[in-house]
């Protein structure tokens, strides 16, 4: 599920990070984060998907494979055989899905190995997004059953988007698109890359987002991220601020036009270069340390752009005060929003150039409020870290304390044992008595 973060801390940088390239091969390219070559010797990539414990799968179109890539980065070939595989994803249960365009079927990797069918008879499936009810969408040139499928034919791009419902109805999500290629999906809406719709020829690149209504139906589709500043957009990658990285033939921006490229479409539209000068950019996807993967096509090549290290918070565990500055360390130059709970909005402060940062919050009386903490480099620009985590208790509410002995109105004289209890809803931390 993708949803905003709650303190969201970010460097300013200049844009295009110099890399060094390697000492044979092709070069490493220009981009925001460090990148390196994860994975290389394929023929050609198209999907590419990470699972829960940060292993990368990734489609290898002309040799008919899919290969699992450990964290140590040694290698297994998982499903060989297949016939054209283009999109790969996991499901809700950490199996992988496979889309085979030329066989007309999504396939499934069963733990034992085995792959079943999961859908079948549709015209040149390509890429796969899962949604967190377990439903699968799919692009594909349309849905046909009951006929073998044509080969594959670049020519002849997908149109529409179909929805898999976790009981197996199929149906039509929404169709009339141009040169459909990869999907994206939050808890709210369907994001796909396109070239427009079918009644709609001004475009070169456009990506659509679809609302996803109650019961599962496609609301309007919308531009998202404005015209004719992606050229044939292909993969996208939804981080959990709801950031979109999508790969395109070209990105105009208003000072300059990256051509074979990664863009970053902001949650408020705008957007901003990435990545530039890379081979065939395809497929792309995120693991849980919000590190970038790109399956970059021709090239054989599997890269990985690393994302920053969460941040560090300074929060009490408990307090009275109804509004509390929560401090913490991030990059120099560090722009932090801060959320508490699910509060839609975020405070914002600025890191100074120690990269200290202190932000006012408002917290629920009398109750636990959650901090998350998220690292965006790069003024923006950049990747999105793993959260950082912090529970603070607001409790104004003071303890119940009674007297036991000497019992009130007592008359004492010389040294005199007192009890006294008090109690919480929470917890008593001290007592502390003292004579006036």
């Amino acid at each position: 599920m993708c949803r905003l973060a709650k303190v969201v801390v970010t460097a300013l940088a200049t844009l295009w990070m110099a890399t060094p390239a390697p000492a044979l091969g092709l070069a490493l390219p220009a981009a925001v984060e460090p990148v390196e070559v994860h994975a290389d010797g394929f023929v050609d990539l198209r999907g590419v998907a990470v699972d829960a414990e940060g292993r990368v799968y990734a489609a290898d179109r002309a040799a008919g494979t899919v290969t699992r890539i450990a964290p140590d980065r040694s290698r297994a070939v998982v499903a060989s055989g297949l016939e054209r595989p283009v999109g790969v994803a996991i499901d809700a249960t950490g199996r992988l899905l496979v889309a085979e365009e030329r066989a007309g079927r999504i396939v499934r990797l069963e733990p034992d190995g085995r792959r079943s069918a999961v859908l079948a008879g549709v015209k040149q499936p390509r890429w796969l997004a899962v949604h967190e009810d377990g439903t699968l969408f799919v692009s594909a040139r349309r849905l046909t059953r009951g006929t073998d499928p044509e080969p594959d034919d670049e020519t002849a791009e997908p149109e529409v988007i179909l929805a898999l419902r976790p009981g197996g109805t199929l149906a039509v999500f929404v169709d009339g698109f141009r040169k459909l290629q990869g999907l994206a999906v939050d808890h709210g809406a369907l994001f796909a890359a396109t070239q427009g719709r079918q009644d709609d020829e001004r475009s070169d690149g456009l990506v659509f987002r679809i609302p996803i209504l109650p019961g599962g139906a496609a609301g309007a589709p919308s531009p998202w991220g404005g015209r004719d500043r992606l050229k044939k957009p292909v993969g996208l990658a939804l981080d959990r601020l709801g950031a979109l990285y999508v790969s395109t033939r070209e990105l105009t921006l208003e000072e300059d036009r990256s051509r074979r490229a990664l863009g970053k479409l902001h949650p408020d539209q705008r957007l901003s270069a990435f990545a530039e000068s890379l081979e065939h950019p395809q497929g792309l996807a995120l693991d849980a340390q919000g590190n970038l993967y790109l399956a970059d096509g021709h090239s054989g090549r599997v890269l990985k752009f690393h994302a920053p290290a969460p941040p560090s918070l300074e929060a009490p565990p408990a307090t009275n005060q109804s509004r509390l500055s929560v401090a913490g360390t991030a990059a120099p130059g560090a722009r932090v929003d801060v959320f508490v709970n699910d509060a839609p909005a975020p405070v914002t402060a600025g890191a100074d150039s120690q990269g200290r940062f202190s932000a006012p919050i408002a917290l629920v009386s009398n109750a636990p409020n959650a901090l998350e903490a998220f690292a965006t480099s790069r003024g923006g620009l950049g990747l999105t870290s793993a959260p950082a985590e912090a529970i603070v208790l607001h409790d104004a509410v003071p303890p119940a304390l009674s007297f036991q002995a000497p019992p009130a109105g007592a008359h004492v004289r010389g040294t005199v044992g007192v009890q006294a209890q008090a109690s919480d809803a929470d917890r008593v931390a001290t007592v502390s008595l003292a004579v006036a």
